[in-house]
């Protein structure tokens, strides 16, 4: 079984902002692509940032499955608190 790529997206986020975010995911539409990810973020005030960070949120996609414009879908996510395992 060929295993998924998994892309780290580092975040600093408050309590509120982790429930708020996990509720926001729910709502994306699978697959979804980087940028409906990014808008998202964008109407909702979360901004990705560089290490050191409080959480990773992993998105886990099959590197051949693009769409028409060859943007990754992807099928999964997964937020943990830095240092927890992203298996999902």
């Amino acid at each position: 079984m060929i295993k998924p790529t998994i892309e780290p997206i580092w975040l600093n986020l408050s309590n509120e902002y982790v429930i708020k975010l996990e509720k926001l995911l729910t709502e994306l539409p699978k697959p979804f692509t980087a940028d409906m990810l990014r808008k998202l973020f964008d109407q909702n005030g979360i901004q990705v940032t560089f290490p050191p960070t409080s959480h990773i949120l992993y998105l886990f996609c099959n590197s051949w499955e693009m769409d028409e414009k060859y943007n990754l879908l992807y099928f999964a996510t997964k937020l943990n608190k830095v240092g927890e395992s992203k298996e999902p």
